[in-house]
């Protein structure tokens, strides 16, 4: 194996360290570096949680626009391209800047979505501003009555985010892509 291809290894292990480590989610590094028929991407989330198509590139020379327009082409839909590359001792990206205002923009969203969410304050309090948060991705103990949704997010019938076709975010919820009912256990 060349120099070459165990430092692209090495920095692509680095890359996946670092999303797990800030994102706290699930992250994989593809050991065919791109070579599988329908994953492509170096560095993805199992479940398509991660909406990036992550293209790392440790090279001497690097053309980045040649690598950017690789990332493009290859990113599936619903997936922002980016190219992942060293410089000294930062870690840096390239991207679309649209996409970079469009994740912004998503973060703002549902930053203020989530202030309707919170629950009251606790009278016992004295200072008045002990409040609690609900967290969107886990199941509700007993089914809540039906809740509007007045912000631009979608929502599956339960109530939690979905993604743009209705699908729910939540792992655990049934109207989740990937959800299997647990299985009975034997008597």
């Amino acid at each position: 194996m060349s120099i070459a291809s165990e430092r692209g290894k090495n920095f692509e292990r680095k890359v996946r360290k670092i999303t797990a480590k800030i994102l706290k989610i699930e992250v994989k590094r593809d050991s065919r570096s791109g070579a599988g028929e329908t994953h492509k991407q170096d560095v993805r989330s199992p479940y398509g949680v991660l909406p990036l198509f992550i293209e790392c590139k440790d090279q001497e020379k690097a053309n980045l626009k040649r690598d950017w327009r690789k990332a493009d082409q290859q990113s599936s839909f619903g997936q922002a391209p980016v190219v992942v590359f060293p410089d000294n001792e930062e870690t840096l990206v390239v991207m679309r800047y649209e996409d970079l205002l469009n994740f912004i923009k998503e973060g703002i969203d549902w930053r203020e979505s989530a202030e309707k969410y919170r629950v009251g304050v606790d009278m016992g309090d004295p200072a008045g501003d002990k409040s609690v948060e609900i967290n969107p991705f886990e199941l509700p103990k007993k089914k809540p009555a039906a809740i509007k949704n007045t912000s631009k997010l979608k929502t599956c019938r339960n109530g939690h985010i979905a993604d743009q076709f209705g699908y729910c975010m939540a792992k655990k919820c049934p109207y989740n892509r990937t959800y299997k009912a647990p299985k009975e256990k034997k008597k």
